[in-house]
Parts: C-alpha cells; structure tokens; sequence
C-alpha cells in the first residue's frame, strides 16, 4: 500500500476531510447492496485494496490478466463491472464535478463553445455552406 501512496499520491490529497479514494470506499459502500453478515465468509481484501488495484490497472493501461499485484487481475475486472453496474463510477463523478463547480463557477462556465459543424442550420440565414452540402446529400 505504501509503494501505491508513493506512486499515486495525488489521490490522497485530503479535500475537505477526505481523499479520493476514501470517497470512492464512501459512494461503494452506499451503492452496494447489503449483504447479511452471517453469510459473509472469505473476505480476503478490503474495498479500499480494490480501488486501489482497480486505479493501477487504469492508470498503467495494462490488461486485467496482466496484473501482477495483491489481487488477480480477473478478480479486480469482476468488480470493476459489479461497480460499473451498481453505478460508482457515475457517482463519483458527480460528486467530483459538484465540487468542482461550487468554486468559482462564474469563472469557469464564463465561455463555453460547441463544435457546430454537425448542427443543421435550420432556421439559420440562408446560403450558409453547410445547409448547401445537407440540401446536395438529400
């Protein structure tokens, strides 16, 4: 864990009381469905060893089957799609993006463009090229 802290330290940078990873162990114990204590046997790794194997293997741009680390590489792709499935993904980025844009939102939406070569120009001026070439491809 701690040749993991030393590589990726940017995700333990404490924000607001917490780090990344901490959130993420957060929004998957929210998301996950629980599960009756009794019945739980065979809890090798934790949820925080997951995320971290699940952000090597990511970040390394590796195959799952070619993980060498703590846990199987099939082990940390089955529970990359079980959180794919439940949503931790989704979750994690909206609360990044909320926290990103409650600091100076006015700065950052000031200018926003769009690429606008693939929108009709319906109700737009006439003669403009692009309505030309959509009326030659009708």
């Amino acid at each position: 864990m701690e040749s993991f802290r030393k590589k990726y330290s940017k995700l333990f940078i404490e924000r607001e009381n917490s780090n990344f990873i901490e959130r993420m162990e957060k929004i998957i114990t929210q998301l996950e469905p629980n599960k009756n204590e009794k019945y739980k046997r065979n809890c090798k790794h934790t949820i925080k060893e997951y995320v971290c194997g699940i952000i090597e293997v990511i970040s390394n741009n590796i195959s799952w089957r070619k993980y060498t680390g703590k846990i199987d590489g099939r082990v940390l792709n089955n529970k990359h799609n079980h959180y794919c499935k439940i949503g931790v993904y989704d979750g994690i980025y909206k609360l990044i993006l909320g926290e990103y844009l409650t600091e100076n939102k006015e700065e950052k939406i000031k200018v926003l463009s769009i690429d606008s070569t693939f929108i009709e120009n319906k109700n737009g001026i006439d003669g403009t090229s692009i309505t030309k070439i959509r009326e030659d491809e009708k």
